[in-house]
């Protein structure tokens, strides 16, 4: 699952290492109904723990599938502040390319989303869309990728490529079929596997920093 387009995720290392708790909060499609079957999905991020024994972290996934930019900013106090995560982990944008909602108010909405989260203290990383069938037929797909890009740097959070990560798969001759299911447009076990194992990967990495 390695793959060196992958981003290592600036966290407070230091804190982490003793004590942290992870809000994953996905508005994009999960196959299957609702929160139980996303969580399945974070079966690497649940294993931190065997990795630094030393501390005590915390994963809570809070992700509605299916779900567009503005329900998920209006969860957020009940299902994130409330947690009081140290990171929070958004995965964005594939429902509202999909639904073909205005880029203006997409980038609007995140940009508000991302200022919420900011004035709590939390950590972020923002996750991009999938490269999939579905999606890459999608006039708009391009747009999202790059605002989605352009928030992350200017609010200076972190940024998870999963856009980049699968395109390079395709790209090394990995075919649609080995990572994303029949509909074209959800992660199928492997590519679920691997996206996990480098997000997880890269908080490690965060971690090994002074």
């Amino acid at each position: 699952a390695h793959d060196p387009r992958q981003r290592e995720v600036g966290t407070r290392g230091a804190r982490f290492r003793r004590e942290a708790r992870l809000a994953f909060q996905p508005g994009d499609h999960f196959p299957g109904a609702g929160r139980q079957r996303g969580a399945l999905r974070l079966v690497h991020l649940v294993q931190l723990p065997d990795h630094h024994p030393e501390a005590r972290i915390a994963v809570f996934n809070k992700g509605i599938g299916g779900e567009r930019i503005d329900a998920t900013i209006a969860r957020f106090e009940k299902d994130v502040f409330q947690l009081n995560p140290d990171l929070v982990i958004w995965q964005v944008g594939t429902n509202d390319a999909t639904a073909n909602d205005a880029i203006q108010h997409f980038e609007s909405s995140l940009s508000a989303g991302i200022q919420q989260l900011k004035v709590k203290g939390k950590d972020i990383i923002l996750m991009s869309p999938q490269f999939s069938p579905r999606m890459n037929v999608r006039s708009n797909q391009l747009l999202y990728i790059e605002t989605i890009r352009s928030d992350a740097q200017r609010y200076g959070v972190q940024l998870f490529r999963r856009f980049d990560i699968m395109k390079g798969w395709y790209e090394d001759g990995m075919p649609y079929a080995q990572f994303v299911q029949l509909d074209g447009l959800h992660l199928n076990d492997f590519g679920q596997k691997c996206i996990g194992r480098l997000l997880t990967q890269s908080i490690l990495n965060a971690l090994t920093k002074p």
